[in-house]
């Protein structure tokens, strides 16, 4: 169980899809991903963001390829319905249409 309040890990989830959907290839590493998140003004550390991809991958919204040192999150057809507001899944907030 995470520390973080449910709205702000719904929030974190949704930039997670929101940057994965934008990125060519729509994949990346969880190094690349904290990154980027950290440049939306979303700041958590690594730990933070390896449980929340985990659970992303639980909802089948990413694919998770794990290369011990790297974690590589590659989003799902369903996670792109998700990301794109196509279908709403509990858990995952909402960005507002500028953010994303």
């Amino acid at each position: 169980m995470s520390d973080l309040p449910s709205a702000v890990r719904e929030h974190l989830r949704a930039h997670i899809l929101a940057i994965l959907q934008d990125l060519e290839g729509r994949e990346a590493n969880d190094v690349i991903l904290l990154d980027l998140l950290r440049a939306r003004g979303v700041t958590n550390g690594a730990d933070v963001l390896r449980r929340e991809l985990e659970w992303l991958a639980e909802a089948d919204c990413v694919a998770l390829r794990d290369f011990g040192e790297l974690l590589i999150a590659e989003i799902t057809p369903r996670g792109l319905q998700v990301a794109s507001d196509q279908i709403k899944l509990r858990g995952i907030g909402r960005l507002p249409t500028k953010r994303r």
